[in-house]
């Protein structure tokens, strides 16, 4: 018997969505992924690109609604984005931290 699937968030509005990011989008964060790509029309809208498949606004949904506080939080608790980062690119998203979020520790 065929299983169905639920509309890949790739398809449709976003389908400028990469098959990686929407999968990856899918899988962490299910029906609520919609909200987490927002009004965004273009993988530019999901904002500044820190390496693998992490971007800038998954980063803020992380604080808002996953009560992420630090980079080791987004990083490796929340997410294991951390797992395909080098070092550089942990670092780089220590500063965006800093610099975004200066009320947490980064």
């Amino acid at each position: 018997m065929p299983t169905s699937t639920p509309s890949s968030p790739s398809s449709g509005a976003h389908a400028w969505l990469p098959a990686g990011l929407a999968e990856h989008y899918a899988r962490l964060y299910g029906t609520r992924t919609r909200d987490l790509i927002g009004d965004a029309t273009g993988i530019e809208g999901l904002g500044r690109h820190m390496g693998g498949l992490l971007y800038a606004r998954e980063a803020d949904c992380l604080f808002g609604v996953e009560w992420a506080r630090t980079a080791e939080d987004i990083l490796e608790r929340r997410t294991k984005h951390g797992l395909h980062l080098s070092d550089d690119q942990k670092r780089s998203v220590r500063f965006w931290l800093q610099r975004e979020r200066p009320t947490v520790d980064a």
